[in-house]
């Protein structure tokens, strides 16, 4: 059975808390309003019906070739949890007479074509797409994979509306041989780490060239999108920074001392709390979630008596970040100390770097 979803938990606080926490939503919603920001209902990325008709979310994934259902969802669902799952993976529900796959794919919400891919064999992702959703309260990017055909009329700097279509279902990928019955749309719904990635890459000296800009998979981090579909089915059309900020469970906070404002704030700035203090920032107290989304930011007030450099960590979950080995942000090491992993270290120096 599938375990509950990031809006399915519920964490315990007083009535007057839950008040406040309702009441910071609804006025993030009205300021997103007031500032012309839109609050769209996301249109379901393919023509198959089944999410439509309610099914279970085993009809509406495609496992890989283990056929473990779970192998279709988002997080660390692959090589016995190992391996982590950015996005999910939808099944077909239309063939032609070959029995290729002939679902169409639709752009979930408004936004600007960003990257188009229409080779095939150069990317793990195949053929793709990846649309940045700037009439959102919360620009968000969504990325349609392995894609058979993407449409003549998406092109890089394109604006499209919610249900344009994208292109045709597919099977491609230049790292793992999927075959047609298993063609699927790898979706993806997240934020960018930075703005200044290629940076980041070429101090790691990768033995590989970014083909791929800003829109690298290591510079994305994605949210459960069937969460996020089955959450707008539920209780209707919701602010994406309200989604992002307040819905999705926070797993473990830190503080980050360091008077750099990140390029993540400013391209995100629904996700601060409050207003950045007219002398300078002192450091940061942010909210991840398990996974390493920093979804809440609380400027700290610069203070020449308190460390200027390093971080703490305040508080975790211990589930499900030591139950995992997908996404390595938080570890408990063998005397039940806690430390920063490899991947959340990596979005540290992106959010954060150094000069």
């Amino acid at each position: 059975m599938m375990k509950k979803t990031d809006y399915q938990r519920v964490v315990g606080c007083s009535t007057q808390v839950k008040f406040l926490f309702v009441f910071a939503g609804l006025f993030s919603a009205m300021v997103a309003l007031l500032a012309g920001a839109a609050v769209n209902t996301p249109f379901w990325p393919t023509s198959g019906v089944s999410f439509a008709e309610g099914k279970n979310w085993e009809t509406i994934v495609q496992p890989t070739e283990a056929g473990d259902p779970v192998s279709g969802l988002f997080g660390s669902t692959r090589s016995s949890g190992h391996r982590f799952h950015e996005g999910i993976d939808i099944r077909a529900e239309e063939r032609d007479a070959r029995g290729h796959a002939k679902d169409r794919i639709f752009s979930i919400l408004p936004g600007v074509v960003i990257e188009k891919h229409d080779r095939g064999d150069k990317s793990s992702y195949g053929r793709f797409v990846v649309i940045q959703h700037t009439q959102e309260t919360l620009p968000v990017y969504s990325l349609y994979a392995h894609l058979a055909s993407i449409s003549e009329t998406i092109k890089e700097g394109v604006m499209v509306q919610s249900g344009t279509l994208i292109g045709i279902m597919g099977n491609t990928s230049a790292v793992t041989r999927i075959p047609h019955e298993r063609a699927h749309l790898h979706l993806e719904i997240g934020v960018f780490m930075t703005d200044q990635f290629q940076k980041w890459y070429d101090k790691e000296n990768f033995e590989t060239k970014n083909e791929y800009g800003n829109s690298n998979g290591k510079n994305l981090v994605g949210f459960n999108p069937l969460s996020y579909f089955g959450y707008i089915r539920q209780k209707g059309a919701t602010p994406m920074d309200v989604y992002v900020r307040d819905v999705l469970k926070t797993d473990f906070s830190m503080r980050y001392f360091t008077r750099h404002i990140p390029d993540f704030v400013r391209r995100y700035p629904a996700l601060v709390t409050k207003p950045i203090p007219k002398g300078g920032v002192g450091g940061w107290e942010i909210e991840f979630t398990w996974f390493g989304l920093p979804k809440r930011w609380t400027p700290l007030l610069r203070d020449e008596n308190i460390q200027t450099k390093g971080y703490e960590i305040l508080r975790y979950e211990r589930k499900p970040m030591f139950e995992q080995r997908g996404r390595l942000t938080l570890m408990e090491g063998s005397d039940k100390s806690v430390k920063v992993g490899r991947h959340l270290e990596e979005y540290l120096e992106m959010l954060f770097p150094k000069p």
